[in-house]
C-alpha cells in the first residue's frame, strides 16, 4: 500500500503527495506506526468466531417496494 500525505491547508485538492518527499519520511513512518498500533488494539475486540451471516433469502422484504412509503413498522409510529 502506498502512503499518502497531503497538506490540507495549502493543497486542498490533494495534488502534491508529500509522502514521496524524503523531508516528510519521519512523519509518514510515525503515522504508519500509529495505524498499525490502532489495528493491533482493534483485534482485541474481534470475536473468536465470527457470527453467521443471514442469507438474503431469509429476509422478509417484498419487492417491488416503494421506499418513500412507510412500512407497517413505520406506520405504527
Amino acid at each position: 500500500m502506498d502512503a499518502t500525505l497531503y497538506d490540507m491547508e495549502t493543497d486542498i485538492w490533494e495534488m502534491n503527495n508529500l509522502a514521496r518527499d524524503p523531508a516528510y519520511q519521519a512523519v509518514v513512518d510515525e503515522l504508519k506506526e500509529a495505524v498499525l498500533k490502532h489495528y493491533a488494539r482493534q483485534e482485541e475486540f474481534l470475536p473468536a468466531e465470527m457470527p453467521r451471516v443471514v442469507p438474503r433469502s431469509t429476509w422478509d422484504i417484498s419487492f417491488p417496494f416503494k421506499p418513500w412509503e412507510k412500512t407497517e413498522v413505520l406506520q405504527e409510529l
